[in-house]
């Protein structure tokens, strides 16, 4: 990636400690850190690191503070990982917004960026989680080379979690893979990518893939607790219809969550059982689950446990008999536009699947079948059309009437016009859009014609006035705002080549490539007449000389 702080390197104090955490031994590492007699701060965060690999974070959230007194760097990024794990993502986001991350090493900078990815990620939208995870990422390439080792595998995977999230399941199976092949014996990431990666695969369908990364989930040395693994197998079990082997691990999950005191995962499991019982015609059972979610949810803050809830809620009222009334639409219309909100497109889609279900007990045909058209244009997007396949196990009659409707390519793709030349200007299917971001226009038009580019490349070509810093956050925040004001459009990153790209649903129209094609006039219109940049000094250059304006009239 480009420039920045040389990494920094540990003290000799922390040394013994700090090498111990790295080799994915934190037993050594907090022994070590106890026989120290006057252990520095940098050594006391160490110490915490090894904790919380070791599942011990209320031991954590005690040894940390002493640091955190003494304004070490790094500090705060580990109280704020602490408070996250034990479910305080506001605390947490207020410990980041306390430190000041131009002057922590580079990986006390990935550790920020990616916790605040996370709680970013719950309390506002998954983009932009998965913005800053990708700037951990780029932040970690700066740091030592064991601590890159260590690392990259928790960094990167938390790029593909949130590439899956937000919708881009091919997207995220690639990083996934990639970050599977950085673990190392140091490194802990191999479970917690086999996870995301059966997740990813029962979104794509993928049913073989996913009992493949089950097998090796559960062989994983130093594997997540057996609860964490059994959900897993459950909602694989849901997936491909096998209902009652997938109730059997949701109550074993269920059951241990509960014991565990793992409020999150029990919920999802009780909401899980609530569904499954429904579907078995077992109201008082199902009922309980949903009452025990509700309790869970008091303690669960995130507009997507809510979401979650109000559209199992309805789901099971609907299987269960109830009215298809405005109420049970209420609450899917809720779920649907929180998801949305908070881009998890695919959840998003569960509940448009679930309104589909609403309007055939209803008998309402034209709002099945404009509902059903609203889901294909979201397959088409998201380049998924078997992403809603999982769900269809609890909706049997809705799957017969809907076989083969939602495996269509969707509408045409929409253009999206590109206006470079003598004015500024971005029209997506004929109506303007507007992005605060007075460059976002220019990097748009830059992928276009570079396809994939270094960043530093691309900081050089578009913003040399700048200095690195200012030039990186510029882009990163061009990227937050394109993905807000144009949600069809990405500029992924690719961790094996390091390079960024534009990908899109849309069809791109730009009128410098339909000049060089033979198809417009140049006119005499200047390229990004407002920009300055070196690239559109060249572009300029090379349209005005390539230009005969005698074979126009």
């Amino acid at each position: 990636m480009s420039g920045g702080r040389p990494p920094a390197p540990p003290t000799p104090a922390s040394a013994e400690v700090r090498a111990a955490v790295l080799r994915g031994d934190p037993p050594r590492a907090w022994a070590a850190y106890t026989h120290l007699h006057a252990p520095a701060p940098a050594d006391t965060v160490w110490a915490v690191r090894a904790l919380m690999l070791l599942r011990e974070e209320h031991r954590a959230h005690d040894l940390i503070r002493a640091p955190v007194g003494a304004d070490a760097p790094g500090a705060r990024a580990e109280l704020a990982r602490i408070l996250l794990f034990l479910g305080r993502p506001d605390d947490a986001l207020r410990t980041l917004d306390a430190e000041r991350p131009e002057r922590l090493t580079p990986l006390d900078e990935a550790v920020w960026w990616r916790t605040r990815a996370r709680t970013l990620a719950f309390s506002r939208s998954y983009r932009l989680g998965l913005d800053h995870a990708e700037r951990a990422w780029d932040a970690l390439q700066r740091a030592a080379p064991d601590e890159i080792a260590c690392y990259a595998p928790m960094v990167l995977g938390q790029v593909g979690e949130f590439q899956l999230y937000t919708g881009d399941a091919h997207g995220a199976h690639l990083t996934l893979r990639q970050a599977l092949a950085r673990v190392t014996d140091g490194s802990s990431g191999a479970p917690y990518l086999h996870a995301i990666l059966v997740e990813g695969a029962l979104h794509l369908a993928r049913w073989d893939d996913a009992l493949d990364h089950l097998l090796k989930l559960g062989a994983a040395r130093g594997a997540c607790q057996q609860y964490r693994t059994r959900y897993s197998w459950g909602r694989y079990f849901l997936a491909i219809g096998d209902l009652d082997r997938a109730e059997r691990e949701m109550q074993l999950v269920a059951s241990a969550a509960f014991e565990q005191v793992h409020r999150d995962l029990e919920f999802w499991a009780r909401l899980t059982l609530a569904s499954l019982r429904a579907h078995a015609g077992d109201a008082p059972a199902c009922e309980a689950a949903l009452l025990r979610a509700e309790e869970l949810l008091r303690t669960l803050p995130s507009k997507e446990h809510h979401a979650g809830f109000a559209l199992r809620r309805a789901a099971c009222l609907l299987r269960l008999g109830a009215p298809p009334d405005a109420t049970i639409e209420d609450l899917l219309t809720r779920a649907h536009d929180v998801h949305a909100h908070i881009d998890l497109p695919l959840d998003a889609g569960v509940a448009l699947l679930h309104q589909c279900e609403l309007y055939r007990c209803r008998g309402d045909a034209a709002r099945l079948g404009a509902t059903v058209t609203a889901l294909r244009a979201l397959c088409a997007r998201l380049r998924n059309p078997r992403f809603l396949d999982r769900e269809f196990p609890l909706l049997p009659e809705l799957r017969a009437v809907l076989a083969g409707t939602l495996e269509g390519l969707g509408p045409e793709r929409p253009v999206l016009e590109l206006t470079t030349l003598g004015a500024e200007r971005l029209h997506l299917a004929g109506h303007a859009v507007h992005i605060p971001m007075r460059r976002a226009l220019e990097v748009l038009a830059y992928l276009t014609e570079h396809g994939a580019v270094p960043l530093n490349v691309l900081l050089a070509d578009v913003f040399g006035e700048m200095s690195p810093r200012a030039a990186r956050n510029y882009f990163h925040q061009v990227r937050h705002e394109v993905a807000q004001r144009l949600p069809q459009v990405r500029v992924l990153y690719d961790a094996a080549s390091r390079e960024y790209r534009l990908e899109t649903s849309l069809r791109i129209v730009w009128d410098v490539a339909e000049v060089r094609a033979g198809r417009r006039a140049l006119g005499g219109r200047l390229f990004l007449p407002g920009s300055g940049s070196w690239w559109a000094e060249q572009v300029n250059a090379e349209l005005q000389a390539a230009w005969d304006p005698s074979g126009w009239p």
